[in-house]
């Protein structure tokens, strides 16, 4: 289902939003990436965060089903963390790829859900997930192969990831994530 006109404007308005106040827990003091589930939420700022939920609200009224709208209630869940203390609200995460999927199924959405996945059902249901998704569209998108390289980490697959980290870092990724993702690959050390 298409997004209408002004309720997919006001989402993606929200989607800005929640990404701007996120800016200042991005990175490290070195410059490496930090992912959205280990930024601290303390550092958000809070009132493009309000200005976020408002967009969102409205798109929510003019598009409930819009999947924009969906994308940004998406990004609006992490709004639940009130501290790196609470943890990130997964399941429901979860839930919401799903009903995106329902409205835009492709395969950036279905990877994105894998990572939810892998945190609600563990890394080898993740992995099913992933591997079934059509190589031919995702070789030279980056993020599938740093999905698979986190996911084979965790499995213990320690040449796999290895070979994924390898490939992604092959990618010429931006600085922060190149500083994330050796960190990464490093701590597997060598074969």
């Amino acid at each position: 289902m298409a997004d209408s006109g002004k309720g997919g404007a006001h989402a993606l308005a929200a989607l800005i939003h929640y990404a701007e106040a996120r800016r200042p827990a991005r990175l490290d003091a070195t410059g490496a990436m930090i992912p959205l589930s280990e930024q601290d939420p303390a550092l958000w700022r809070g009132d493009l965060m309000a200005r976020a939920d408002r967009y969102l609200a409205r798109a929510k009224a003019l598009d409930p089903d819009g999947a924009r709208t969906w994308q940004a209630a998406l990004h609006g869940l992490w709004r639940r963390r009130a501290s790196l203390e609470t943890p990130p609200p997964w399941g429901a995460i979860l839930a919401h790829y799903d009903a995106l999927l329902a409205r835009r199924d492709d395969p950036v959405v279905r990877l994105n859900r894998a990572v939810a996945l892998a945190e609600v059902a563990g890394p080898a249901a993740a992995l099913a997930a992933v591997e079934c998704l059509d190589r031919r569209q995702l070789e030279d998108y980056a993020p599938w192969h740093a999905v698979r390289a986190e996911i084979f980490r965790r499995l213990g697959r320690r040449a796999q990831a290895r070979e994924a980290y390898d490939r992604v870092l092959a990618l010429g990724p931006g600085p922060a994530e190149r500083l994330w993702l050796e960190r990464r690959r490093a701590a597997l050390g060598t074969p």
